[in-house]
């Protein structure tokens, strides 16, 4: 071998290999990988926070709902309670207006029995049969002080 002619070159099986293309069904291929790996990031990434900040919206919406409706059920009974106190105070204080009147009218009209049947002898002083003043058949005298 002289120096002047070329060298032989040694090949290697990896580099005698021509450049291999991709063949359409491996393109096809990775490319439904990647749009479903894309579709699970996005997933992940975008649509499931706001999945569950819209859920935790409506949860929170629900739950003030809630409290606002039993605020206002608690309001509802406390003025029904409220009404029904004025009432019973009012028909109590009704009633006690009633016995009041009937027991001034009672006592007048019982005044008014004793000074027509009896004799007065001193301011205040009035006797009579004790059937007058008791209402019993007896024919006994009693003295009542009025006043």
């Amino acid at each position: 071998m002289t120096e002047n002619e070329p060298k032989e070159q040694i090949s290697s099986p990896i580099h005698s290999r021509p450049p291999r293309s991709m063949s359409s069904t491996t393109r096809n291929v990775l490319g439904v990988l990647t749009v479903v790996a894309l579709a699970v990031g996005y997933y992940f990434a975008v649509a499931l926070p706001a999945q569950n900040t819209e859920r935790l919206k409506l949860e929170r919406d629900k739950f003030e709902a809630a409290q606002q409706r039993d605020k206002e059920e608690r309001e509802r009974k406390e003025q029904t309670a409220r009404e029904t106190k004025a009432a019973a105070d009012a028909e109590g204080q009704r009633q006690a207006n009633i016995r009041l009147d009937c027991d001034q009218e009672a006592d007048a009209a019982y005044w008014k029995h004793i000074k027509l049947n009896t004799n007065e002898e001193a301011r205040g002083r009035y006797t009579g049969p004790a059937r007058v003043f008791d209402g019993t058949p007896y024919s006994t005298f009693l003295v009542l002080t009025w006043g």
